[in-house]
């Protein structure tokens, strides 16, 4: 498999659209857990973000070195592009719903945006509120912890896969997801003040 893959990048090194195109196909379930995480609710968005992430890695294919794993390198990629749009989101209030019996073409169920409409408004207010407060929150993080912090409480991952995916030892997820929380509820109890 990894042989196969070798070659299917060094062809897309080449320029072969048909070569990424197949590598795309590997790594779309993996990228796609990732980003509709990050942007939860907002299952148009987290298409977007695939999308723009599967272009940049075709766009700077010829950067990648080798280093590291290729799925590390495409998930560093998303990763980024995923709290950049996490970052600016300035988001209307929206529930996600499930179109039952309609999938795409990779076999998911599709989902809607639709406005939240919601009647109560004080209700949506503190919705809002603690939205505005957990993003604030999450911004004061370090790269490191809120990645960690993530990928465990959004994405439900282990700490074994963490350290697998982030390329450190299980203690070194424990202890950023120990400090993550810390700081978050030292923001929390800051902002209370």
């Amino acid at each position: 498999m990894k042989h196969r893959e070798n070659e299917l990048i060094e062809k897309s090194r080449r320029g072969n659209s048909a070569a990424f195109g197949k590598l795309v196909n590997i790594y779309i379930p993996r990228i796609r857990r990732l980003t509709r995480s990050v942007c939860r609710g907002l299952p148009s968005e987290a298409e977007d973000v695939m999308q723009e992430a599967f272009l940049n890695a075709m766009n700077n294919i010829k950067k990648f070195k080798g280093r590291s794993d290729f799925g590390t390198w495409l998930y560093r990629i998303t990763s980024n592009l995923c709290w950049k749009k996490f970052r600016n989101r300035k988001r209307k209030p929206t529930i996600s719903l499930t179109l039952p019996g309609y999938r795409d073409n990779f076999g998911e169920l599709i989902e809607k945006d639709v406005a939240d409409t919601a009647p109560k408004p004080d209700t949506a207010f503190e919705r809002e509120e603690l939205k505005a407060m957990i993003g604030k929150a999450l911004e004061t993080l370090p790269d490191e912890f809120r990645q960690a912090l993530l990928l465990s409480d959004l994405n439900d991952w282990s700490n074994k896969k963490i350290a697998t995916e982030l390329h450190i030892s299980q203690a070194a997820v424990k202890s950023r997801l120990h400090r993550a929380r810390a700081l978050l509820k030292k923001a929390f109890i800051n902002y209370h003040k």
